[in-house]
């Protein structure tokens, strides 16, 4: 009768036991973070420069611009929906603040309202003087001295040629004046702007010339260069130039601009 109390006892008193020492609980596991909301940008370009924006074959948007706003875009983590406008309608739209981003080869100038703003410069466009091929032209101060030299009157570079002095300077009313000038032998060489010089040079009426060396590099006539425009907002300035910033220093500028551009972006 002791042995079966005895045991009854034991028995109860594991029981008890059992209840008091639980095993330690794993805490629940905390709630998945909500994802962070994507910016959203509304990206206007102008068709007017092709090797900056174009519209391919298959319809798509392509060109340098092109690919440097999807990067762009890609460092931002932003959702950006990119339509092609026309010219007035870009200025329209960013001043507006219909639009938040405009792009195209879009020089660097007097184009912002107080609602509109650049961002910093992505590269300058050099320029150089084009020849008729075999002919032996240096663009140094040596080389342009006493040599006539056709440009397009009240442009950037006509001034900048003038106030070096060195050339004598044939001043002509629109690019196609000044590059049948040169075709016909009427001037030693055509300052022109380089993205046109590209193009004219690609084509057939192109094939009698060719560029002289070295480039102009010299801002006062390249100008202040190339950029974005912007929607008057300091914090997206500050996001745009932080990222493009990013794209410079890995080199993803210079990597785009060798398979687009047809010059070099300084």
């Amino acid at each position: 009768m002791r042995f079966i109390l005895a045991t009854v006892l034991v028995l109860l008193a594991s029981a008890v036991l059992a209840q008091q020492v639980k095993p330690p609980q794993t805490p629940p596991a905390p709630p998945p973070a909500p994802s962070p909301q994507l910016m959203k940008l509304r990206v206007i370009v102008d068709l007017s420069e092709p090797h900056f924006a174009v519209r391919a074959p298959n319809g798509r948007l392509a060109g340098f611009d092109i690919d440097l706003l999807q990067a762009l875009c890609a460092r931002l983590r932003a959702d950006c929906i990119v339509e092609a406008v026309d010219w007035d309608d870009l200025r329209a739209d960013i001043a507006a603040g219909k639009a938040d981003l405009a792009a195209g080869g879009i020089e660097i100038g007097g184009l912002p309202s107080e609602r509109s703003v650049f961002a910093a410069a992505y590269g300058r466009v050099p320029l150089a003087i084009a020849v008729r091929k075999g002919t032996k032209l240096e663009v140094s101060a040596a080389g342009l001295k006493d040599k006539r030299i056709a440009v397009q009157r009240s442009t950037r570079w006509a001034r900048w040629l003038k106030d070096a002095g060195v050339a004598t300077v044939v001043e002509l009313e629109t690019p196609e004046d000044v590059r049948a000038a040169l075709s016909a032998g009427k001037a030693d060489g055509a300052l022109l702007d380089r993205r046109q010089t590209a193009t004219w040079l690609a084509s057939p009426a192109g094939a009698c010339c060719e560029l002289a060396k070295p480039d102009i590099r010299d801002a006062g006539a390249t100008g202040p260069g190339v950029a974005f425009l912007l929607r008057s907002d300091i914090k997206l300035k500050e996001l745009v130039e932080k990222a493009m910033a990013g794209l410079r220093d890995d080199g993803t500028i210079q990597r785009l601009a060798a398979k687009h551009l047809p010059f070099p972006l300084m």
